[in-house]
């Protein structure tokens, strides 16, 4: 009787995991596709703004170098970010969960930025 017992718990305990596993899963593919979004938002923006550097007036270009170098510099870490997806366990997800919506929010918030102070 304890073996079968045993062997209920420990189906209960396999099931369990299996369920955080799965869900660990989605949330880490919802988030790589939260970074591929914001690295061709990223790309985008360094496209346009590259666009507007052929143009621009000599006073502007120095700033619109350091601003594709930032956008770029941004870009290499979201990849970085996202090449650490499969390494990220159930113990450290929260706080990497956490790091990467901090992280999109603030490219989100620099092409904003962007976007007003260039167009």
């Amino acid at each position: 009787m304890k073996t079968i017992i045993l062997g209920f718990v420990m189906i209960f305990a396999l099931t369990l995991a299996c369920k955080d596993s799965d869900s660990l899963t989605m949330e880490k593919t919802e988030t790589k596709s939260n970074l591929k979004d914001m690295i061709q938002n990223v790309d985008k923006r360094i496209n346009t703004l590259k666009g507007q550097l052929e143009i621009a007036k000599e006073g502007t270009k120095s700033e619109l170098r350091a601003q594709i170098r930032s956008l770029e510099s941004r870009k290499r870490e979201l990849i970085e970010r996202m090449n650490d997806l499969p390494t990220v366990d159930e113990e450290n997800w929260a706080e990497f969960q956490q790091e990467i919506d901090r992280f999109i929010k603030q490219t989100e918030e620099k092409l904003q930025q962007l976007a007003a102070e260039f167009t």
